[in-house]
């Protein structure tokens, strides 16, 4: 329920500031900064170029950075079998 709620708060993010191409994630562990949850909101279109590449100031955050569609997609996977 955490997940869907923290995916409710992302959109309602994208729609409020009407972000086209939003990605919502979370630092993977070891590499989060902070010890609790939180969610990075990101507007793609202000941190990729035109061919979808990260701007090098971007690079290193999504390297440790996972989409919270992957945790949805597992949790749901495992909830099916």
């Amino acid at each position: 329920k955490m997940l869907y709620r923290l995916k409710q708060i992302g959109e309602e993010w994208r729609k409020a500031r009407k972000i086209e191409n939003p990605y919502f994630g979370f630092h993977k562990f070891p590499q989060n900064s902070l010890f609790h949850l939180h969610m990075h909101c990101i507007d793609l279109d202000q941190v990729q170029t035109s061919d979808g590449k990260n701007l090098p100031g971007f690079e290193s955050h999504f390297a440790k950075t996972i989409n919270l569609k992957y945790y949805i997609d597992k949790l749901e996977a495992h909830v099916k079998k």
